[in-house]
């Protein structure tokens, strides 16, 4: 009974496994992915690419009414842009600037968006953040390829 489990066990695992480049795949041949961040905030933002199905992976700090261009792994078939939002602490303190998060303006657990973008290996996308408070919001287009 028990090599009967075991056989069955493996011809489920050898059937649901893709035959398809996967995103660590993507990741592992270096297949990248652009998103150029527009923060159009009074404030700085720490940006991160949310992988639907991967990690949360750290882009790196975009200073107020700026734009910085980001190169990132193509690490999934759908992708949000999640930001920390960095506040300056007040006039005669000396804590460090506190961290909020998209997710409520505060560091707690974040809910996952409602929608991710498509987004393949080469594809460039343009981020906009417009609001950080009292919520955090961000639009998103694709950019066309240059070829």
């Amino acid at each position: 009974m028990r090599v009967h489990a075991l056989v069955l066990f493996a011809a489920l695992a050898s059937g649901c496994a893709s035959s398809g480049q996967t995103a660590s795949d993507s990741a592992s041949t270096g297949a990248t992915v652009d998103f150029i961040v527009i923060n159009r905030t009074s404030g700085p933002v720490t940006a991160f690419a949310l992988w639907r199905d991967g990690p949360r992976s750290p882009l790196g700090e975009v200073a107020a009414r700026s734009t910085r261009r980001f190169t990132t792994p193509h690490r999934g078939a759908e992708v949000w842009l999640s930001v920390n939002v960095l506040s300056a602490p007040s006039q005669g303190t000396v804590a460090q600037p506190p961290t909020f998060s998209a997710g409520g303006g505060d560091t707690r657990t974040r809910e996952a968006p409602r929608t991710y973008a498509r987004i393949e290996a080469g594809d460039a996308f343009e981020w906009e953040i417009t609001s950080t408070y009292p919520t955090v919001e961000v639009q998103h287009r694709p950019l066309l390829s240059p070829n």
